[in-house]
């Protein structure tokens, strides 16, 4: 009995503290030990245990300080850190935007002279579809404000006039307050989950992003608005949700270049077909509304809006695309092309091969940052649907209770200060963030389930 005893002691011992294998073998054997064999083991392990607990602690608080879970104080200390630098920077450009509009008056206040002045364009001239030729809207914008504060082409399809037809009918403050409040509400509207409170509404609200979005005065936020309530009306009303990615395609047609291949991917044939039905819808509203013509003169709009963005370097400092990232490196035009067709490549069969899982939140969030990899146009107050995508990732963590790594959490940061980042200094960001940010979103997807984040 007391050797048995003592067997068992010794092997406890061996495991416990990592005595030398040829004693443990002994014990796993069921071979006798001496009193004097036991009392040597005791020896070595009272040795080497506290120099293998020491290093087993080590690398235990190694791996704790380079992960992240939501529920550390390093984690809320963080997010403190970027709401407020956050909260900061919205209150500052939001009292310019106030100031610029005392000053100037609202006509200057970016975009939204654009669009009250196509708006006016399409009431007073006819046809409407002239709007497509360039010289024909650079002097009636000159006729309305003198000085325009800035010069782009209509490139557009028609289907948008229908939406920004009302603006010209109140005045440019007017237009651009209604503008503003609907866009922004939309927004937060689609960003609202259940559970969360107001906390993800105030993380939207002061998104350098979204306040980007406000500054420019641009479709974003209701472009926005309508992917991101389609991404998440897919698991209960997937004929609202194709008809949001419809009303998408009509305003906003670049962010949706993934969209149909995820629906048949993933096999949504409801969604699928309520998107065909309102784009074909729009389409045919438009046509009557401004004629065929309006549509025939589209290609061409873009044609010109490409040359023009090859023409001004300034663009590039303000996109974050993998075209403006590639310019920005100095490459050449072929080389630029054969990038970014390389990499909208490589997003297209990345999103086939995951939606062939199913409509997913996770994968919703990967369409978002997936848009900006395939199109080779956009400008950094369209990026709200970057800052949804991080918070998709951020919900999921905190319910999932997973610890990210220190490089994962530098991503979702770097990706939501992106808009200041491509403002403020004129380097490639978009080209390093956004293929980042997209493959993490698919690896984490591979954790996620169809039932996380639900409205």
């Amino acid at each position: 009995m007391q050797a048995e005893t003592r067997r068992r002691t010794g092997a406890r011992n061996c495991i416990v503290t990592g005595a030398p294998l040829f004693v443990c073998s002994m014990h796993e054997a069921g071979d006798a030990v001496t009193d004097e064999a036991l009392g040597q083991v005791t020896a070595v392990a009272v040795a080497a245990g506290p120099q293998r607990g020491d290093m087993a602690a080590a690398a235990r608080c190694g791996r704790r300080s380079l992960s992240w879970t939501t529920r550390e104080r390093k984690t809320k200390l963080l997010f403190g850190v970027l709401f407020g630098v956050s909260a900061l920077f919205a209150l500052f450009v939001y009292g310019g935007i106030i100031d610029l509009i005392v000053e100037r008056g609202a006509l200057y206040v970016n975009h939204i002279f654009l669009f009250w002045g196509w708006s006016k364009f399409v009431h007073v001239i006819v046809p409407a579809n002239l709007i497509y030729v360039r010289h024909e809207l650079y002097a009636f914008e000159h006729s309305v404000a003198g000085s325009p504060r800035s010069h782009l082409p209509f490139a557009y399809p028609p289907s948008l006039l229908l939406m920004i037809w009302p603006l010209a009918l109140v005045s440019p403050v007017i237009a651009w307050m209604v503008w503003t409040v609907v866009g922004l509400v939309c927004y937060l509207a689609a960003c609202w989950q259940r559970g969360w409170g107001a906390t993800n509404l105030a993380l939207a609200l002061v998104a350098p992003a979204t306040v980007g979005a406000i500054f420019a005065a641009q479709t974003a936020l209701i472009a926005a608005a309508l992917m991101i309530g389609g991404c998440r009306m897919m698991d209960r009303q997937p004929v609202v949700a194709g008809i949001l990615f419809g009303l998408l395609a009509a305003v906003k047609p670049q962010y949706g270049v993934l969209i149909p291949l995820a629906l048949i991917s993933s096999r949504e044939w409801r969604s699928f077909v309520a998107a065909t039905g309102t784009v074909m819808t729009a389409v045919a509203a438009s046509s009557l509304a401004f004629g065929w013509k309006a549509w025939s003169r589209l290609p061409d709009a873009l044609v010109g809006l490409s040359q023009l963005v090859a023409r001004h370097p300034k663009f590039a400092w303000y996109s974050p695309t993998v075209t403006s990232g590639l310019r920005m490196l100095g490459a050449s035009p072929m080389a630029t092309s054969i990038g970014q067709i390389a990499v909208a490549a490589c997003a297209i069969v990345l999103v086939w091969r995951h939606f062939r899982r199913g409509f997913t939140p996770m994968g919703g969030a990967a369409l978002m940052v997936g848009a900006f990899l395939v199109t080779p146009y956009a400008l950094y107050y369209d990026l709200p649907l970057v800052s949804y995508a991080v918070l998709v990732m951020v919900m999921d963590w905190h319910a999932r209770c997973r610890a990210l790594g220190t490089a994962e959490v530098a991503i979702l940061a770097l990706a939501v200060a992106l808009p200041v980042l491509i403002y403020a200094v004129h380097v490639s960001w978009g080209l390093l963030v956004l293929p980042l940010l997209f493959a993490l979103i698919l690896r984490r997807a591979g954790f996620a389930d169809r039932a996380l984040v639900r409205a």
